[in-house]
């Protein structure tokens, strides 16, 4: 399976805490399913199977991706301007 891309990652990242903290002002159903939305596309994305796993495997990925070579770091700059 192709590594998904640090911008996929960091977006998704960014929707879980997110939909953490609005779960954590309102339990609405709406909440709760943005939330299970959310943590399914992270571990569909890092082939992992609970959260925790998931947000541990695109911490690395992250961290691999900032030691790139000079042509994947500019991609990446690329992509997240787009």
């Amino acid at each position: 399976m192709p590594e998904p891309h640090p911008k996929t990652l960091r977006i998704l990242l960014a929707r879980y805490a997110e939909a953490r903290i609005t779960h954590a002002h309102t339990t609405s159903a709406a909440a709760s399913k943005e939330i299970d939305d959310v943590v399914h596309a992270l571990c569909a994305a890092t082939s992992t199977a609970c959260v925790e796993d998931a947000i541990a495997a695109a911490d690395l990925l992250l961290a691999a991706s900032s030691c790139q070579s000079p042509a994947g770091v500019a991609r990446d700059q690329a992509g997240l301007a787009a």
